[in-house]
């Protein structure tokens, strides 16, 4: 799991990286800090988040690490089983 979510985080274009990992760092950067060191409007964070978080569902990384557990968990072993 943890090597998958490495794979996806891999996948996304650097500043998504860097702004998910000011906002999970501990403590989180504001967002003034955040603005200012990566170069856009405080008001674009929010949304900028929402869609590197999406990019991060959707990696092909992730999606195979979510067909592997449903496929476990599933009876019989097959999706839909």
């Amino acid at each position: 799991r943890d090597a998958g979510l490495r794979a996806a985080l891999a996948e996304l274009p650097p500043q998504c990286r860097q702004l998910l990992a000011m906002l999970i760092s501990d403590p989180p950067h504001s967002y003034a800090e955040i603005s200012q060191r990566l170069g856009i409007p405080m008001g674009s964070i929010g949304p900028q988040r929402a869609r590197c978080l999406d990019r991060l569902r959707r990696s092909d990384a992730l999606v195979a690490l979510g067909a592997d557990s449903r496929t476990a968990t599933t009876p019989g072993g097959e999706p839909g089983a």
